[in-house]
């Protein structure tokens, strides 16, 4: 990136822990890392389970990754801009995804309250 500061990144969190073999370890400190920046401008908020070249989408609540951990990594780095989940699974349960997206949005917000942020 360039030295200005309107230069950022859409930090999607499901893509970077598809570059990872294990994403539960390597994510945290990333993510504290990119948010110490200042340079993230929003972030996708997604979770997998598995790493590179081999993982499947999950629901936030069902992946490598630890989401609240990945919140307070976010808060560490001095992130406060626009987080919102992501895509997920597709099922026949749910074929517009709204209420699994209901669902993100839900725990997400849990996740953010429950780390002060409100």
């Amino acid at each position: 990136l360039s030295d200005s500061r309107n230069h950022g990144l859409n930090f999607c969190q499901g893509t970077v822990s598809e570059m990872f073999k294990q994403p539960g370890k390597a994510m945290i400190p990333v993510i504290e890392e990119f948010a110490s920046t200042g340079r993230i401008f929003m972030v996708h908020f997604r979770n997998i389970r598995g790493g590179y070249l081999d993982f499947q989408e999950t629901f936030p609540d069902e992946g490598d990754v630890d989401m609240f951990e990945a919140i307070k990594a976010y808060q560490r780095g001095g992130y406060a801009g626009p987080l919102c989940p992501d895509h997920v699974p597709m099922s026949e349960l749910d074929e517009g995804r709204e209420r699994f997206m209901a669902f993100a949005l839900g725990y997400t917000r849990g996740l953010l309250h429950a780390a002060g942020i409100r």
